[in-house]
């Protein structure tokens, strides 16, 4: 076997190796690749002042390019049991917040009481009566995306005062 020969098997391998590479890769891409619309999905946050809730959000409707998909979703009072829950005083009042994981976005609160009697909706900000004594449920609906490519997603907690 002479030089050139031995060139031309390492070619080969080299060859064949970089196209199993790829083709590996292309695998790999294929079984973990996402809808596109799931990259907007951020995350949104519930801070009592001493502990920070990260909250399931629920799909209710995406949009993709003009294209319009409506999902199934929990309603409130199926998840009331399994929703985190804050108890807010007149001390801890202003260290209780509800944060997102980045400015692309656009939430609205709704407010029920203990019974799931409607109080307010459609709140850009979370406003909670004066009464005390209260258990309060709360939905959130966040439009995580753009105008073109976007996803409403709902969460839902519950305050205590």
């Amino acid at each position: 076997m002479n030089l050139s020969q031995l060139n031309e098997q390492v070619k080969k391998r080299i060859f064949f190796t970089i196209a199993a590479i790829i083709f590996a890769l292309g695998i790999w891409g294929t079984l973990t690749r996402k809808d596109p619309i799931e990259k907007n999905i951020g995350y949104v946050y519930l801070n009592d002042g001493e502990e920070i809730f990260t909250l399931n959000g629920y799909k209710t409707e995406t949009n993709y390019k003009g294209k319009i998909k409506k999902y199934d979703f929990p309603d409130l009072h199926e998840k009331s049991d399994e929703v985190p829950s804050v108890v807010v005083t007149e001390e801890n009042i202003s260290d209780m917040n509800v944060s997102y994981s980045d400015n692309n976005y656009k939430a609205e609160y709704t407010l029920y009481d203990s019974d799931f009697s409607l109080i307010s909706e459609k709140m850009s900000r979370l406003e909670l009566p004066s009464e005390t004594d209260e258990t309060y449920f709360i939905s959130v609906s966040v439009l995580w995306g753009s105008k073109d490519e976007n996803v409403n997603m709902i969460y839902y907690f519950s305050i205590e005062t």
